[in-house]
This record gives C-alpha cells, structure tokens and sequence, in this order.
C-alpha cells in the first residue's frame, strides 16, 4: 500500500449511484478495498434503504441528512459494519458528506 494525495478541488464531480447526486472519488488503491467519496446529494435527493457489502462511515460535512426518520446536522458521524443494510438517507435542503468505505 502506498501513500496519496488528493486535493478535492481538483477532482471531477461524476454522477453518483444515484438521482442527481453527484460525487468526487478520491484516488484509491481499490484493491485494497478502502476508499473515499465526497457525495453531494441535492435538496430532495434520497439514498434508497441498501445493503452494505463493506463497512462504511458517513460525515456530515454541510447540510442535513435525515437517516431512517431521524434528521442530524454538520459534524454527524455515522458508522455502518459490513453486511447491514441501512437507510433511507433523506435530504430536504441538501447534504455535503464524507464517505469512506473499507474492508477491515
């Protein structure tokens, strides 16, 4: 494994997994099974309820996020272990968020 260096400002914002949510993938080496998105869902946007095959954190970095009925703010923290399914991730005026997922 090997060190890397990414400005986000400098990354392309593509299409994310899902309606109008964009993303900016940070450099990875995918094979090690670790990597980290900065994922832009827009006012209204909706993360459908999904199974997660690695386990995953989610930051609130701007905005709201409603996760299963319940609505946090900027500096919310979320820890999902693989092979559990979690959502809807809901956001009524937009959401900003760090996500990285890994393996071990």
């Amino acid at each position: 494994m090997k060190r890397i260096f990414a400005n986000a400002r400098d990354l392309e914002w593509v299409d994310g997994p899902y309606p109008n949510v964009k993303m900016k993938v940070f450099p990875s080496e995918m094979e090690s099974g670790t990597y980290t998105i900065l994922l832009d869902v827009p006012p209204g946007g909706v993360l459908e309820r999904h199974d997660e095959p690695l386990n995953e954190v989610f930051y609130v970095l701007k905005g709201t996020m409603s996760i299963e009925g319940k609505s946090y703010g900027e500096g919310a923290y979320f820890f999902t272990p693989a092979g559990m399914a979690h959502g809807p991730f809901e956001s009524e005026n937009g959401c900003l968020a760090l996500v990285t997922k890994f393996s071990r």
